[in-house]
């Protein structure tokens, strides 16, 4: 399996490969968004009998931090850094 590092890295990172397609930059911006946003529902599904989450529009998520944007070593450390903090010790 190829990990994120490597696909990052790679000279396609912020290339959609098609136009309603998201490119892997964008992709890992979803992906650290989630790991910002799990913790938190996480934690209210083991409180609460049964928990209401907030609607997360994904897309609404992505055009207001500009996936298409983020430059791909950021995303990587970003997506890192999220990942480790809602995985603690993985």
């Amino acid at each position: 399996m190829i990990g994120w590092e490597t696909v990052l890295a790679g000279p396609a990172a912020r290339q959609r490969p098609a136009p309603q397609t998201w490119s892997p930059t964008e992709y890992a911006c979803h992906v650290r968004d989630l790991c910002r946003l799990l913790p938190a529902r996480l934690a209210m599904m083991v409180s609460f009998e049964d928990p209401r989450f907030e609607n997360w529009d994904q897309d609404d998520a992505a055009v207001r931090h500009a996936y298409w944007a983020v430059e791909a070593a950021e995303a990587c450390a970003d997506l890192r850094r999220w990942a480790a903090a809602a995985a603690p010790g993985r």
